[in-house]
């Protein structure tokens, strides 16, 4: 069934190439969604897919070291919203 995922990061320096590693681990499991840095400098990804894939995604992100020091990450699952293919945005996007 589809669903939506939430997750949060929070860290110390975010690493280069963290969004990009983030838009292929999504593309490459089929996942639809946007990943963003919040003005508190976390991050906060919105993934749309099957409920089992977005488990397994959710524990490579949280395996992975987007930043120099993950200090906390959740992930929540709720409806899907329909978000379409997997996008990274930028300030110059808002």
């Amino acid at each position: 069934m589809t669903k939506h995922m939430e997750i949060g990061i929070s860290g110390e320096m975010l690493q280069l190439d963290s969004f990009k590693w983030i838009q292929s681990a999504a593309n490459e499991l089929g996942i639809a969604g946007v990943v963003f840095t919040k003005k508190d400098g976390s991050i906060r990804i919105l993934a749309e897919g099957e409920e089992t894939t977005l488990q397994v995604f959710a524990d490579k992100v949280n395996k992975q070291e987007i930043f120099t020091r993950n200090a906390h990450l959740y992930a929540n699952i709720s409806d899907p919203e329909n978000l379409g293919s997997f996008f990274i945005v930028t300030s110059d996007d808002v």
